[in-house]
């Protein structure tokens, strides 16, 4: 039987679960958490969330600093966090975000060895098979997992090719025209789709990137070429334009070769992933640890892999 690994960006969880109280916020974060291994049939699952501050304020102190402080009653996020981590094994990493983790491990081949269920990067499973070849060992085999990215996040489903599973729920098209026509309509779990697919290209994620250096990304207060909108990236790509040489060019007409050199490799270290292991070495300075990562049974149960306690990522 394949397996498969559920990599969650679980931030945007905390957000959709939080409800008037908290132990209604508790119950609607496990539900909508099992709906995820139940859509997603996964057979395993890692999941991340992020602490600030993170390294892209090293790069501007204004990252993502004009967001709203929400009230009630998103109040419940902290604790919300609190209890994942405790409950469900939830990791993070100092100064990266859980759009970098997830990223990061999306981009390795992770492999589980046949045997004993150990899980590892391909690359680390053939250095220890040539090291049983020379040292006369014998030989275990593994297999390669199928690994699906779950996160809300539009930004990091465009960036990572791939079949993704945005587990944000919605009201089916024709409720939300009811909704629209009888405002006192009540919704009932059947009118909910919860949670769907989301498939991203290579070339699709390479252009999305590309269109963030131009236009920026207003979410997180990074702005890219001032007065430069989606429509005029739309006329650029139409023109079958070398993309990024015009997206130089373009910082160098507004702000001068010297700034716009300066601004576009600011933002680029902001808008860019974390995907590989020089990415992490430039920007952090060494490598995140193998996650700890559990296996699900067939009734949404979570077993540890092993005793080892979870990482300190601190």
């Amino acid at each position: 039987m394949n397996k498969t690994l559920a990599i969650i960006d679980i931030d945007g969880l905390f957000y959709q679960s939080s409800k008037e109280t908290l132990e209604e916020s508790i119950s609607n974060f496990d539900e909508k958490l099992n709906n995820i291994f139940e859509q997603t049939k996964a057979t395993h699952y890692v999941a991340f969330c992020s602490f600030s501050p993170y390294f892209r304020h090293e790069i501007d102190k204004e990252y993502k600093q004009h967001r709203k402080k929400y009230k009630s009653p998103l109040k419940w996020i902290k604790t919300l966090k609190s209890y994942a981590i405790e409950k469900y094994g939830v990791q993070w990493m100092k100064n990266v975000e859980a759009d970098d983790l997830c990223a990061y491990w999306m981009n390795k081949e992770l492999s589980i060895a046949v045997d004993d269920g150990k899980i590892e990067p391909k690359e680390v499973f053939d250095e220890t098979l040539e090291y049983c070849v020379e040292q006369k060992i014998d030989l275990f085999k593994f297999e390669p997992m199928e690994v699906i990215l779950c996160t809300p996040d539009k930004d990091l489903l465009q960036s990572i090719p791939g079949k993704h599973f945005n587990y944000t729920y919605k009201l089916k098209d024709e409720i939300k025209e009811l909704v629209r026509q009888n405002p006192s309509y009540e919704t009932k779990e059947e009118d909910v789709i919860k949670g769907f697919w989301v498939e991203t290209t290579d070339d699709e994620s390479e252009d999305f990137q590309k269109m963030q250096l131009l236009v920026g990304d207003s979410s997180d207060g990074i702005k890219g070429v001032e007065k430069k909108g989606i429509k005029y990236w739309e006329k650029m790509v139409k023109n079958n334009e070398n993309l990024y040489t015009k997206i130089l060019s373009e910082y160098f007409l507004k702000y001068g070769i010297s700034q716009g050199i300066y601004n576009f490799q600011k933002n680029f270290r902001l808008l860019h992933l974390l995907q590989t292991d020089e990415d992490f070495f430039r920007e952090i300075g060494h490598l995140p640890e193998m996650p700890e990562i559990y296996k699900i049974n067939q009734l949404n149960e979570i077993e540890n892999l092993n005793d080892e306690k979870l990482p300190n990522f601190d």
